[in-house]
């Protein structure tokens, strides 16, 4: 496989399982919301790091797949997702893991 093709497809399996994630948490009884928040807000931040340590070719390359039409099109279900499926507490419990998402997607 073309290290290309391969870039975009592992993006694009990043992207479906974060929306997946979000979905499944959403889904959870509320008591046990808390510990699993914490395990993706600590999962978000080991990612962010290890995309960082990535060379910048590799960095820009995943990020061009995420601002091509077929990232952008999962990347879109993954902010629908947090939108219309989390609640707000939800989405506070989750705040730090979305934040490192969204640096890694601004490249800092």
């Amino acid at each position: 496989m073309e290290e290309s093709a391969r870039r975009k497809l592992l993006t694009d399996m990043v992207l479906k399982m974060t929306r997946q994630t979000l979905a499944d948490f959403a889904a959870l009884p509320q008591e046990n919301k808390e510990k699993r928040a914490a395990l993706i807000c600590e999962d978000a931040e080991k990612t962010r790091k290890m995309f960082l340590s990535l060379p910048a070719a590799k960095r820009d390359a995943v990020l061009n797949f995420v601002r091509s039409p077929e990232g952008k099109t999962q990347f879109n279900q993954v902010v629908g997702t947090i939108g219309s499926d989390l609640s707000a507490n939800d989405r506070r419990m989750l705040g730090p893991a979305i934040s490192n998402w969204q640096k890694m997607l601004e490249n800092r």
